[in-house]
């Protein structure tokens, strides 16, 4: 998939999660993000989307799949926020370290 598809596809996907269980998307919102009818089968098929046919129209929501694929990027997001917030702990030890140092300094020096 190219940056653009992949990323029509992940904005798709995450709005079938937001509307999960509820919300089904029409064949037509499925088109704009995955574009071809065999990709949406093998999505299908794969679990990460179910298709049901009301009346004349083909609806899709989230298949089981799908739910692990959001679960797996929030997962991801959690630890880039994690190492983020790990890196900032590790500059504010070192500067309190830094300060308790120079605090020493300054009492001995008096």
């Amino acid at each position: 998939m190219e940056s653009q598809e992949l990323h029509r596809f992940k904005t798709i996907i995450l709005e079938l999660y937001k509307s999960f269980p509820q919300g089904l998307f029409g064949e037509e919102i499925i088109k704009m993000a995955i574009i071809t009818e065999e990709m949406r089968e093998e999505l299908v098929n794969k679990g990460i989307l179910y298709k049901t046919k009301l009346g004349d129209k083909n609806y899709y929501t989230l298949g089981a799949n799908g739910l692990n694929l959001v679960s797996s990027w929030k997962m991801e997001e959690l630890t880039d926020e994690t190492k983020r917030l790990n890196q900032w702990v590790l500059i504010l030890s070192v500067i309190v370290v830094f300060l308790t140092i120079i605090q020493i300094l300054l009492i001995a020096k008096t």
